[in-house]
């Protein structure tokens, strides 16, 4: 399973395999405090459900194929 992840503006997909404590950090939104814990919670989930969604009003895209 691949997963790509996003936080441009209105767009989505900037990719990446494996979540790690930095990339965590590294795609935290600014001003937010978006902790390690929960970023992986969140691949956690998808990887479950294996969907592929897009959030433009969070900046975070994510996608699964």
């Amino acid at each position: 399973m691949r997963c790509s992840w996003g936080t441009v503006s209105g767009s989505c997909f900037v990719g990446f395999r494996r979540p790690t404590f930095r990339e965590g950090w590294f795609w935290r939104s600014p001003g937010r405090s978006h902790s390690h814990t929960k970023f992986v919670a969140i691949v956690y989930v998808l990887k479950k459900e294996g969907e592929s969604t897009c959030h433009p009003s969070r900046g975070i895209g994510r996608n699964f194929t």
